[in-house]
This record gives structure tokens, C-alpha cells and sequence, in this order.
């Protein structure tokens, strides 16, 4: 079971400072308890200090071995491919089910439904796929059912807002 120590902070839908500025709430929210002190920096320095099965945490620390440039072109594009499937395109999901999608298959996929950091975390995913780690979660991550009861034992704790 996960540390009982550690808090992940819940939004306080009824809080005043939620009311005057929802957007800027819920993404100082999602910043602090997804990508930890980190989240408004892009240096090299910055410290893996997010949730440890995230890109921002202990799982962002793995460096990538083994793999060539065409390899990462390769995992950006079935990345991409993989939106087109989720939302119905019947061929893309058939080719990359068979191994017989092209780089020219991006065309097909509706770029609206393409939601930007979504398509990293994916593209990561890719990248452990085709160096055999995926997923590559730390040793202190809670099985998923134990995650989830986790957090929602966190909506019971201490609120953040007001």
C-alpha cells in the first residue's frame, strides 16, 4: 500500500479561490500533485520530484538506451497512430495491430482529436515498448487497485483553497 504520509492535494470545487479563477486553480492543482516542484521549469536540473510512476517522478529518470534515431521517429508515429485508433479509425488500429503502418498513416488521423500531452506520455510509453521496460513503473508504485483506493482516500484529507 502506498505511504499513508503522502498528500495529494484535492481541488476545493466550493473554495473562493476555485470560483475567481477555476482554469488557473485547477492547473496550479494538477501542477503540485502530478508534476511536483518541477512543473514550471524546462531545465535540465530540475528535480524528478512528481508522482513516481510519471514522467516527472522517478520513472522520468530512465534514460534512453539501445534505440537510433529512425527507432524514436518510429515510436512518435505509432504515438499519433495510436489517436487515430482510440477514435475509430478501424484501418489505423488494423495496421498497427499487423505491423503494416506507414509514416504516411499520420495523415489519416484527425488532428483535432490529438490532445498534445497526451500524445508525449504515449510517445514515452513507445519508447519503453521498443526498449523492453514498459511500463516501467518504480517499485513504489501501488498496484492499481490499491492506487486508485489511494487516491480517493485522498478526497477525504485536508482540502486545498480556502
Amino acid at each position: 500500500m502506498a505511504d499513508p504520509k503522502v498528500m495529494v492535494p484535492v481541488i476545493n470545487v466550493n473554495g473562493d479561490s476555485f470560483k475567481k479563477d477555476p482554469e488557473a486553480f485547477i492547473d496550479f492543482a494538477f501542477k503540485s500533485s502530478v508534476m511536483g516542484s518541477s512543473a514550471d521549469r524546462n531545465d535540465r536540473e530540475r528535480p524528478y520530484d512528481g508522482q513516481p510512476w510519471t514522467y516527472y517522478g522517478e520513472r522520468g529518470q530512465q534514460e534512453i538506451k539501445g534505440l537510433t534515431m529512425r527507432d524514436l521517429h518510429d515510436c512518435i508515429v505509432r504515438a499519433i497512430l495510436g489517436f487515430g485508433a482510440r477514435n475509430g479509425n478501424g484501418l489505423l488500429q488494423m495496421n498497427l495491430d499487423k505491423g503494416t503502418w506507414t509514416p504516411t498513416d499520420v495523415y489519416m488521423v484527425n488532428r483535432e482529436k490529438i490532445e498534445p500531452l497526451s500524445l508525449i506520455q504515449n510517445t514515452c510509453n513507445e519508447i519503453e515498448e521498443m526498449m523492453g521496460i514498459f511500463p516501467n513503473l518504480p517499485k513504489s508504485t501501488p498496484p492499481a487497485e490499491d492506487l486508485m483506493d489511494f487516491l480517493m482516500q485522498q478526497v477525504e484529507g485536508p482540502m486545498l483553497g480556502d
